[in-house]
């Protein structure tokens, strides 16, 4: 005689049909009423266990998703702000890296149109035009010639926030090109940052307010020029 299938058989053999597929429940059914055949048992319950496995991991990372789409936002601005601090193009008159203090380098201020050197040609010259003439225009790379032994020409193209940021944080005054409402082009010293803001020191008609923000001009940063004294360039490249 055979033996009758007992509730509990009867339960797991339905909650096998109800999530395992038709392809799987059909595998797991009973045979001369004797109740589920082991071998289909075991197949069911592999196949049960792997979908099991599978759903399980499916809810974990349902559950961390957010912390997963929050790292990804996290590193893609990190990128950005890497990428905006140092790419050497055009610049806003504000950026970079944000100083919390405010930082004013010790720079001298003379103007172009002192009466002391204003009427000057530039190299001894008068077809170069005077220093405090508006056509007058300078050599930079050759600057560093007035004290080759304690200063060097260390960089002139576009600028980037690193390269003034990173001078302003060793002590080290800059050199921007602007472009003022004229057209004309202008050059001032980046001598100092307040938060975002860049503090020029202005050898032209805005000597007179001392140092003031970079934005004033209402000129973007079209070129950068720098030197270093020669001192720091050797300890820097010692370390290198």
């Amino acid at each position: 005689m055979s033996k009758t299938a007992n509730p509990r058989q009867k339960l797991l053999q339905l909650f096998i049909c109800i999530l395992l597929p038709r392809t799987i429940a059909s595998n797991a059914r009973v045979e001369t009423g004797t109740g589920l055949r082991s071998q289909d048992l075991r197949l069911a319950f592999r196949k049960l266990s792997r979908a099991g496995i599978l759903l399980y991991s499916l809810l974990v990372l349902k559950r961390r998703w957010p912390f997963i789409i929050f790292f990804v936002l996290l590193l893609v601005a990190a990128l950005a702000v890497h990428i905006d601090w140092t790419w050497k193009r055009k610049l806003s008159p504000r950026g970079g890296r944000y100083f919390f203090h405010r930082v004013e380098l010790a720079v001298p201020s003379f103007r172009q149109s002192d009466e002391k050197w204003g009427d000057d040609p530039l190299g001894g010259v008068e077809a170069n035009g005077t220093l405090g003439g508006e056509n007058g225009w300078i050599y930079w790379d050759r600057a560093a010639w007035f004290a080759p032994d304690r200063v060097r020409h260390a960089y002139e193209d576009l600028a980037s926030y690193q390269l003034i940021d990173s001078n302003l944080a060793h002590g080290n005054p800059v050199i921007v090109r602007v472009r003022l409402p004229s057209g004309v082009t202008h050059f001032v010293v980046i001598a100092g940052k307040d938060g975002f803001d860049y503090l020029v020191r202005d050898p032209g008609a805005g000597s007179a307010k001392g140092l003031y923000p970079l934005r004033e001009l209402g000129s973007d940063i079209e070129g950068l020029r720098f030197y270093e004294p020669i001192a720091n360039a050797h300890l820097r490249l010692s370390m290198h």
